[in-house]
């Protein structure tokens, strides 16, 4: 009922994950993965859903803390990157100077195991690099 959703369009179960479909059969092979959620779970996800979302705590975060937001543009998580650049937005319009973003083509949720991994590993390398030298 919770990810259900998410696989429309797929062939199998969990493919919303990764293109890469040896990280899926891994995923649903393993017996700690793909279960259901407690209501425990669900009432701490919610609550802290709520708490990065009120305006006072984002107005709480400094200025000129670098923030990054990677996400692929096939994540139905992310609303296929609209939710991402949505939350960019939420924090720019809040007066944070340095968030960025970026979309990968094709990518799914789990974007450090999609099959451009090595791309994604670059790129936040890169942008760490580029913050302690810039700082």
């Amino acid at each position: 009922m919770s990810f259900g959703s998410f696989n429309k369009g797929y062939d199998s179960p969990f493919q919303w994950l990764t293109r890469d479909q040896k990280i899926v059969d891994q995923y649903i092979e393993d017996p700690k993965c793909g279960g259901v959620f407690s209501c425990s779970f669900w009432r701490g996800f919610f609550s802290g859903l709520i708490a990065i979302n009120k305006v006072r705590n984002v107005k709480k975060i400094s200025r000129d803390l670098p923030i990054l937001f990677l996400s692929g543009d096939n994540d139905p998580v992310g609303d296929s990157g609209k939710g991402v650049i949505k939350a960019v937005g939420f924090y720019k319009n809040l007066g944070l100077k340095k968030v960025e973003y970026k979309l990968y083509k094709d990518a799914r949720h789990e974007i450090l195991n999609e099959i451009n991994r090595e791309e994604v590993y670059q790129d936040i390398a890169n942008w760490i690099d580029k913050i302690i030298t810039n700082d």
